[in-house]
């Protein structure tokens, strides 16, 4: 009877989730107005496009490095890794519940670039990085540019992202330890229950964890994660002043960082949705109005997924095979 009862559950969740998504989505969308987006995209300065454009190349080199310094197999050429960025990263903006991240795991088993626990490891840690990076840049803009949310002391929301910050770089760099010690611990009740492969898998990344730890693997990794970081908030930047929003470096900081890490919330519509929400909120906190950071969102995410689409027909068009030349013989 449970098991019964379970299942029409799990049948009954899917569909909600993807209703509410689609629901969050619609609500979004009215709320910014379809009309405005399109007029701020059609309205848009196209010189500071394109230097956006050139933030966001300059992103996608620092995350391709990233991960050639993260992954064991480094020496794995630059070329063949920016493909995989390029595909996994527009993948993420379309398949719904973050199953976008899955294909970096089969990018890097197709090109044979390192193993499938080898990949997901180094994915899970640069997701790590990433938001205690974004966390970092938010704690100096909340320094340099103070804001007022419910009344509160700006004070108070600046020791909060700053605590945050501490918290999670201590589990970061304590995190081949503790997952050691969690595949130790579950080791003997997977074996009880004959899932050995799985207590295999969890030893091995538990090792691959321990690699990126020594060797000042996370410091390199952290540093190509800044570089790529300020380039987005640049690329970020230059948009809003193309959109004709004229605010300081740090005012977008803030309102994008609060973007960024609401779109690590899973939606069935992609990463549309989540993310919108939080660059209005965002922004609001910096004085822009709700409306304009939501239709102002959207243009982001539409003008931003322009440019992943670019890049990865750039590594399609790079990857095929060009056919031999034919010597011409006298």
């Amino acid at each position: 009877m449970d098991t019964r009862v379970g299942g029409h559950l799990s049948r009954i969740r899917r569909p909600l989730f993807f209703l509410l998504s689609v629901g969050l989505l619609a609500i979004l969308l009215w709320k910014a107005g379809v009309w405005t987006i399109l007029g701020i995209l059609r309205e848009s300065n196209p010189s500071w496009l394109l230097l956006a454009m050139v933030f966001y190349l300059a992103a996608f080199v620092g995350r391709t490095f990233r991960f050639r310094c993260l992954l064991r197999q480094n020496r794995a050429g630059f070329h063949r890794l920016w493909q995989v960025v390029c595909w996994h990263n527009l993948w993420n903006h379309l398949l719904p519940a973050r199953t976008g991240e899955l294909t970096f795991v089969y990018l890097i088993r197709q090109r044979k670039l390192d193993t499938a626990v080898s990949s997901l490891s180094v994915l899970l840690v640069s997701r790590v990085i990433d938001v205690i990076t974004v966390l970092l840049f938010l704690t100096v803009g909340l320094l340099v540019r103070p804001v007022n949310v419910f009344g509160l002391h700006p004070f108070l929301l600046w020791l909060l992202a700053f605590l945050t910050l501490i918290s999670l770089s201590g589990i970061m760099f304590r995190f081949s330890s503790l997952f050691a010690w969690l595949a130790e611990k579950s080791g003997p009740i997977l074996r009880i229950l004959r899932i050995d492969r799985i207590s295999d898998k969890l030893q091995e990344a538990a090792s691959e964890f321990r690699r990126m730890e020594s060797g000042g693997v996370y410091r390199s990794g952290f540093g190509w994660t800044l570089v790529l970081w300020a380039f987005q908030f640049l690329t970020f930047y230059a948009l809003m002043l193309s959109f004709g929003v004229f605010i300081s470096l740090w005012a977008v900081v803030i309102g994008s960082a609060a973007a960024a890490l609401a779109s690590f919330v899973p939606s069935a519509t992609g990463s549309f949705g989540p993310l919108e929400a939080g660059w209005a909120l965002g922004f609001a906190l910096v004085g822009v109005e709700l409306r304009l950071g939501l239709a102002t969102g959207f243009a982001m995410h539409f003008v931003v997924l322009g440019f992943s689409t670019a890049f990865a027909a750039s590594a399609l068009l790079f990857s095929v095979p060009w056919p031999p030349t034919r010597r011409k013989t006298g």
